[in-house]
């Protein structure tokens, strides 16, 4: 974060558009897996939100956007830990809109719908 306020001046926004496959069900995910997809998906959220948030409140606001995905809401057959990642950044969202909305912080979050790509091959609707 210090370096990129070095280098720009200053952060308006933070957006979090990271992804990485967690397969696996309940009885055969890795837990590994499971532990990885929360530090993708919602720990580095929280981690980036403390590095620029000070910054943010210093300069009198600015915007968090998060992109997840509708496997949040869906759930994703044979993804368990990806669905449940997904799934807490919506409510992730909505806390910390409410903490931060008084220091003139939006956060939104993004589910868009599903995009086949190479990424989401191993998915299911099954």
């Amino acid at each position: 974060m210090q370096r990129a306020v070095e280098a720009f001046g200053h952060v308006d926004l933070l957006v979090h558009c990271a992804g990485g496959a967690a397969n696996g069900s309940l009885l055969d995910v890795d837990p590994c897996t499971w532990y990885k997809a929360f530090d993708i998906h919602v720990h580095a959220i929280f981690h980036l939100a403390q590095a620029v948030v000070p910054h943010r409140i210093e300069r009198g606001g600015g915007a968090i956007l998060l992109i997840c995905s509708a496997a949040g809401s869906r759930g994703c057959k044979g993804a368990l830990a990806y669905g449940v990642v997904k799934g807490a950044m919506p409510q992730f969202t909505r806390a910390l809109a409410r903490e931060l909305a008084d220091s003139n912080i939006r956060v939104n979050c993004v589910s868009p719908g599903i995009i086949r790509t190479r990424f989401q091959d191993y998915l299911t609707n099954r």
